[in-house]
């Protein structure tokens, strides 16, 4: 969204979708400081969206900037076996990476899952015992379809250390890392931010 929103050259765009709050419903976004102040408002908004809202709205982006390719950025399968051959293990993270808690198709979600793991297991040579919910986000249907699935172990994003005597095994919370200074990163991993942020919600 942000790689779009930041290089089209289009100017209009109707996105004048009842779901979203009135300020993002637009049809014209004339220039790049607009488009970009534009996105960054509307990426909170589609988090908390179903699945068909997201979608939708994606469809829309795609359409209107269809000047855009979007680079390809990610690492390639023999990357992948690089890394397992370094010993480290891969996991999956679903096919398109979307936010599961909010679908509400079962087979969508059983596809989802069922690929990604079939994918990895064709490429690498082992079914996957991890599932990382994309954007953490995961319920109750979710858990159930990834045992199903055959995943051992389902991880959430808790932004806190796991602890075996509290959590399950399919909501085990991770810390995410940005691309930042090491003493930022340290403070994540140590769980500082968390500390911090629970005491701020007492405030």
């Amino acid at each position: 969204m942000d790689y779009t929103f930041q290089y089209t050259d289009k100017k209009e765009i109707n996105l004048e979708f009842d779901f979203l709050p009135e300020e993002l419903r637009v049809k014209k976004l004339p220039n790049n400081k607009e488009r970009i102040d534009y996105v960054k408002k509307l990426k909170p908004v589609i988090k908390n969206l179903s699945h068909e809202q997201r979608t939708k709205a994606f469809a829309v982006v795609k359409e209107a900037f269809d000047d855009i390719e979007i680079p390809l950025l990610m690492m390639n399968w023999d990357d992948l076996r690089q890394l397992k051959n370094k010993g480290h293990y891969i996991g999956s993270h679903t096919v398109s990476h979307s936010m599961l808690g909010t679908m509400t198709n079962k087979d969508e979600i059983k596809k989802e899952l069922t690929e990604s793991g079939e994918k990895i297991k064709l490429e690498l040579g082992h079914f996957p015992s991890t599932i990382s919910y994309p954007v953490g986000s995961y319920n109750k249907t979710t858990i159930q379809l990834s045992k199903a699935a055959g995943y051992k172990i389902g991880l959430a994003v808790k932004q806190q250390p796991y602890d075996p005597e509290k959590h399950d095994c399919f909501e085990i919370p991770r810390i995410e890392i940005y691309n930042e200074p090491w003493l930022k990163t340290k403070l994540r991993i140590e769980n500082v931010f968390g500390a911090i942020s629970k005491v701020l919600k007492r405030i």
